[in-house]
C-alpha cells in the first residue's frame, strides 16, 4: 500500500508532520521528510547540494581537506563547492573522496553515516572518542581540538561565552545546532527534527518553539541563520548582519539544566549572511 510520500505504507506521527507542513514530502501527513525543501537555495541555511553556498565562515583552515577553499571571511559574494550525498551518508571507514554510491542500496553499518550526528540527549558533558557528536568535523574542522570558550579565529564566534559551555563546544554540536540539542522548555527530551536540522531550513520547527511563530525573536528577516536551531537554549539568536542589514548580534539562553549561562557570557556573535 506504499505511496511516493509513504513508500512502505507506514504514516510518521512526529510532530510537524501534518498537511500543508515543510516538513513532510508532498505537504501530505505523515509522509516521509521533504528532502528537496531543506535544501533549497533560497532558504536561509542549507547545504550545498542543490546549489552552492556563500557562507564565507566555511573555508580555509575551517574545513578538511578537500572543502577546504579559501574565501575572505563576511564576504557573501563568493561561491564554495558543491557536495554530494556520500559526503555524509556513507561508512566512516569511507576516503574522503568518493566517486560512486556506497549506501543508496543498503549498507552493514546499523547507520550509515561518516560519524556521529548527535550526543544523546539528554546527556551528561560530552567526551571525546565515547559520546561526541563525529558527523560534523568530518568536513568542519578545529572544533573538537579547540580549548578555548569558543569557536576560534575564522569562526563567525570568536569571542568568549560561559566557561561552562567549552566541553560542549568542542564535542556536543548538536546542543545547538539541533532543533533540540538538551531539553525543551518543558524539560522533556524530544527528538531532533532530521534533515531539517543537518540539511537546511527557513523556519524553527514549530515543537521545539513555544509561543514562537517559526522565526527568531527580532530583526526583520527572523529566520534560523547559520545552522542555529536550539530556541530553548538560544532563545534570541542573531547574526552580524544579513543581507546588509545590522543587527543586535546576540546569541542568549537560558540558565535552566543547560549549559548556557544565561547571558552566555561576554560573547559577541558574529556572522554575515
Amino acid at each position: 500500500a506504499g505511496t511516493a510520500f509513504k513508500p512502505f505504507g507506514t504514516t510518521i506521527a512526529g510532530a510537524g508532520y501534518v498537511t500543508g507542513s515543510d516538513i513532510s514530502a508532498g505537504n501530505v501527513a505523515g509522509g516521509v521528510v521533504n528532502v528537496a525543501q531543506s535544501f533549497k537555495t533560497t532558504n536561509s541555511s542549507y547545504h550545498p547540494v542543490s546549489g552552492k553556498q556563500n557562507n564565507s565562515y566555511t573555508q580555509g583552515t575551517r574545513m578538511v581537506v578537500p572543502w577546504n577553499m579559501t574565501k575572505i571571511n563576511g564576504n557573501v559574494t563568493s561561491w564554495g563547492y558543491l557536495i554530494s550525498c556520500w559526503d555524509c551518508h556513507s561508512p566512516p571507514v569511507a576516503p574522503t573522496t568518493l566517486t560512486m554510491t556506497v549506501t543508496a542500496h543498503g549498507a552493514a553499518a546499523v547507520n550509515a553515516m561518516r560519524g556521529n550526528p548527535t550526543v544523546p540527549t539528554p546527556a551528561s558533558a560530552p567526551v571525546a572518542t565515547t559520546n561526541e557528536a563525529t558527523l560534523c568535523k568530518v568536513c568542519h574542522a578545529g572544533y573538537d581540538s579547540s580549548t578555548i570558550n569558543n569557536h576560534g579565529v575564522g569562526s563567525a564566534f570568536s569571542s568568549s561565552t560561559n566557561n561552562g559551555m567549552s566541553i560542549y563546544l568542542n564535542y556536543a554540536c548538536n546542543y545547538c545546532h539541533s532543533s533540540l540539542g538538551y531539553l525543551n522548555a518543558a524539560g522533556t527530551a524530544v527528538r531532533p527534527v532530521r534533515a531539517q536540522d543537518v540539511h537546511g531550513v527557513n523556519a524553527l520547527p514549530t515543537a521545539q518553539q513555544g509561543t514562537r511563530t517559526g522565526r527568531w525573536a527580532t530583526g526583520a528577516d527572523k529566520r534560523p541563520y547559520a545552522f542555529i536551531r536550539n530556541t530553548y537554549m538560544l532563545q534570541n539568536h542573531e547574526p552580524l548582519s544579513i543581507g546588509g542589514t545590522t543587527y543586535t548580534k546576540q546569541c542568549s539562553g537560558v540558565n535552566a539544566t543547560s549549559p548556557c549561562s544565561n547571558s552566555m557570557g561576554s560573547y559577541t556573535a558574529g556572522g554575515t549572511y
